[in-house]
């Protein structure tokens, strides 16, 4: 990968990875293909992002209001991103970091501070497309623990759990990932999708022992310009917004996320709600915006 550049336009961007945008049905197959569960309903796909609650595998799309609705029996509660004729139906929002201005964002952009922090990132680390799959099933799990480890926010996998996910990120659609090496060793990696035209940050992990390299800054800035060339992309999305954590706040500000809230039809139920409120109120505000 070569380092940033100061560029005029997408077209004068040195070659180097792309990334796939699917279409909704494309990205739906994929799915499909790898095992997970999809439900079709009015013409929308949606998946279950915890056990029994469901969202469009598309999560940026808008939905019209007749297809914001509950898309299954099973589900106990679902939300939807709504379209600006159905936004006065809409009950809460979806907190996300978006870089909406992709072809108009640009490493000189950035203030000085991140600009330099840019520069000794790349001057430290390589970062390349996944050469081969078993560097990550080999290497990976100890780069997640790591992180976790540091972190703590969510619970360590297993190396079997390990492997199961990374077995389902690269079945399914067509995911660029892309791996940072400190010399000879293996410091992180970022993996990410797009579907009809918005790409999504989806996995990825830092060793702590790379972490004062800025190999997080050099993974990042790779996979937005890798989206940038990518034709058709013209949206990055890098995670709901944590407000509990302001430093993850700072470094995704500082490439040039903001926080956007989207309106969104959501249904929780009543008692679900009162215990997030209560024990998990962060958790709750990601899901309503609230």
């Amino acid at each position: 990968m070569l380092p940033p550049s100061r560029v005029a336009d997408a077209t004068a961007l040195p070659p180097g990875p792309q990334l796939v945008s699917l279409s909704e049905e494309e990205r739906a197959a994929s799915l499909v293909r790898a095992g997970l569960t999809v439900v079709r309903h009015r013409g929308r796909t949606w998946q279950p992002t915890r056990p029994g609650f469901f969202e469009p595998i598309h999560l940026l799309a808008r939905l019209r209001a007749d297809e914001a609705v509950r898309p299954t029996p099973l589900a106990w509660g679902f939300r939807a991103v709504l379209d600006s004729a159905a936004s006065d139906a809409a009950n809460g929002t979806v907190p996300v970091h978006v870089i909406d201005d992709l072809r108009g964002w640009d490493v000189e952009n950035l203030d000085l501070k991140r600009r330099a922090t840019v520069r000794r990132a790349y001057r430290r680390a390589t970062v390349v497309p996944l050469p081969d799959r078993r560097l990550l099933e080999e290497r990976g799990h100890a780069l997640c623990v790591s992180q976790l480890e540091r972190t703590r926010h969510k619970r360590i996998p297993s190396a079997a759990e390990y492997r199961a996910h990374l077995a389902r990120l690269l079945a399914v659609g067509s995911p660029l990932v892309l791996v940072a090496f400190a010399g000879d060793r293996l410091a992180g990696f970022i993996a990410g999708y797009a579907v009809d035209g918005v790409a999504y940050t989806d996995d990825g992990a830092v060793g702590t022992d790379y972490v004062r390299l800025q190999v997080g800054t050099a993974l990042h800035v790779a996979f937005i310009l890798a989206c940038r060339r990518s034709p058709g992309i013209h949206t990055v999305v890098n995670g709901l917004h944590a407000r509990e954590n302001p430093g993850l706040d700072e470094f995704k500000e500082g490439l040039g996320y903001r926080v956007v809230h989207l309106p969104t039809r959501v249904t929780i139920p009543a008692p679900v709600r009162w215990l997030l409120r209560a024990r998990r109120p962060h958790v709750l505000y990601r899901l309503t915006g609230r």
